[in-house]
Order: C-alpha cells, then structure tokens, then sequence
C-alpha cells in the first residue's frame, strides 16, 4: 500500500453500535473510506469473494463463524489486502491464531476509536499495531520458550527519556496517556517512539518492547 492514496477498509463486526462507530471515525479521516459494513461470517466472505479492500477490519467471535477463517480466506485469495483484528478476546490462542492466519495486527476493543485510526495509520506504514497489553502477554509467552544460545547481542543506546518512554511501553500505556504523565505533547512522545523504533528497526511498541527486554534494556515486572 502506498501511502499517498485514500485506503478502502470493510468492517465485519457483529455489534451494530460498534460497527456505526467505527465506519463514522473511518470515513472522516483524511486517508481511509469505508468500503462496506458487514455483520456476519458468512456476509463477509460473500462480500470478499468479489471485493478485495486495502484493510480488512474485522472481530474474530462472529455469530456463524470465526473472523480468524475470514483473514485466512483474504490471506489466500487477496495478497494485497491487510488484515487487523478488532477483539474482546485478548488470550495468547486467539492471538496467536490470528497473527498465525496472517493478519497484520490485533487490537482490544475498548471503545477508543482513535487508537483504532491511529493503528490503522501504523499499519498502512508498515507497522504491526498490538494492544499493549496483548504485546504483553505475547513477550510473556515468548520469554518462557527455551532459546538457543547466539552471538551477544549489540546494545541499543538509548537516551533518558528514551528509556522512560520506553519503560512505559511495557507497562502497557498508550502515547495520549504516557503524554499526560510525563506532561509533554502527544507528538513530543510520537518523536521519541520514533526514535526508539528506528534504533531497534522495528514498527511497533510490542516489537521494541520485545527487542529491549532481549537486550536487557528493561525488565518485565
């Protein structure tokens, strides 16, 4: 995807309300349109069979199926479409499943639809935007699976505020919330994640929190 075009999205999410909120956000942003709302697994496949949109937005528990058999079926048919799970369930199988299957992101439904927005622009640049505290549980999971021994690592070097912001990543806040803490600006933090990403040559905070926790940069309470 590049990023200069407006992106077509399909949401597939079974709450009516939801489903409203989330097409009203997408469609007043600059860069996406929604393309179609649908409210079952079945509708949506249908839908999919003949239509391929840049993001498929969709909730995994669907009143006749699995939103995961969903990004599967886009991940073979429609290479160039993107998918990013909407959830209530944030447990490490449906996750796994979900990255597993192909979908580019997972998020926890939590009714702040500017993450949603905000994930949506992470995704279109490359990124893979997780729930912090699903990236959480998976650098939980990751850290208990034997490795193998390898060559040391290279330290990142990172700055003080760096390192704090970084902190706050793994404890799961988000950038309005870390902004408001430290008392700075939203695009003061966004500067620094930036810098943190490229130093570690990730997208995402759960990749950057995962590459610090490796390198001993920070700990995991």
């Amino acid at each position: 995807m590049t990023l200069s075009e407006t992106k077509s999205i399909v949401i597939i999410e079974d709450d009516v309300h939801v489903a409203s909120q989330l097409q009203a956000f997408i469609n007043a942003s600059d860069m996406f349109s929604c393309m179609q709302v649908l409210h079952t697994f079945h509708s949506g496949k249908n839908f999919l069979s003949s239509n391929s949109p840049d993001i498929l937005l969709v909730d995994i528990n669907l009143p006749d199926g699995s939103g995961i058999d969903l990004i599967r079926f886009v991940t073979t048919t429609h290479h160039q479409t993107e998918s990013l799970v909407l959830s209530l369930y944030g447990d490490e199988g449906h996750v796994i499943e979900a990255i597993e299957a192909g979908s580019a992101g997972y998020l926890l439904k939590d009714g702040n639809y500017e993450d949603v927005i905000y994930a949506l622009h992470e995704l279109v640049k490359g990124g893979a935007p997780i729930s912090p505290m699903i990236a959480r549980s998976l650098l939980t999971h990751f850290a208990s699976i034997p490795k193998p021994q390898k060559e040391p690592i290279h330290q990142v070097q990172l700055t003080k505020k760096e390192h704090e912001i970084l902190v706050y990543f793994s404890k799961g806040f988000n950038r309005i919330e870390i902004s408001n803490y430290l008392g700075v600006s939203i695009n003061t933090v966004g500067g620094h994640a930036k810098n943190i990403y490229k130093k570690f040559a990730v997208h995402s905070q759960g990749e950057a929190v995962f590459e610090a926790v490796q390198q001993g940069l920070i700990q995991l309470d």
